[in-house]
């Protein structure tokens, strides 16, 4: 893949590496000592390569995942929908939004730490966008942790106003759960 002949880049294969780098450079003394730093500019070079050819892998095989996600999205399988978002994230750790679809997730298959969790790392991922907050204030009113949850539903309004009916009424669906919540304490 990317138009280059290096293989994928494993341990064993480092080493190879650097020797193949350094038998290229040509002349008859040790690669190390070439003027300029030669040697250590061509591994660059290669390892930037390599880069690229495992980005472009893992991005194909995002797409793969993505695909396989909606799919079960669709079918309303969550277990095989929370297992592809932990896929996704071994591939894309500071991804806020793959963090907070699978906090929903976890609160569809009753798993609210986990929720919880899940919601706070988005948090700390993108604390500028609202996804975090919401997933956090529905995890928080399963605990029944109401004051906080509308803490939350405030800040997430706060960070984005609500401009479509379908996050409005989602909004209000978790604003009268924290309303009745409130009541019974």
């Amino acid at each position: 893949g990317g138009g280059t002949d290096l293989p994928p880049l494993t341990a064993s294969s480092r080493g190879s590496l650097a020797s193949r780098v350094g038998q290229e450079g040509g002349g008859g003394g040790s690669p190390t000592r070439r003027p300029g730093g030669a040697l250590q500019e061509k591994l660059k070079r290669a390892k930037a390569q390599v880069d690229i050819d495992v980005k472009a892998r893992h991005k194909e095989e995002l797409k793969a995942i993505r695909w396989q996600a909606a799919a079960a999205l669709h079918r309303g399988d969550w277990v095989n929908y929370d297992r592809l978002l932990g896929e996704a994230l071994a591939y894309d750790r500071a991804n806020a939004v793959l963090f907070a679809t699978r906090s929903m997730v976890n609160l569809k298959l009753d798993r609210v730490d986990k929720a919880l969790r899940d919601a706070e790392q988005s948090i700390r991922i993108a604390p500028d966008a609202p996804q975090g907050y919401y997933r956090r204030a529905r995890a928080l009113c399963h605990e029944q942790r109401f004051d906080e949850a509308a803490g939350d539903l405030i800040k997430s309004m706060n960070v984005t106003p609500c401009t479509s009916s379908q996050a409005q009424s989602r909004y209000d669906e978790v604003l009268d759960r924290v309303r009745r919540g409130r009541s019974y304490l």
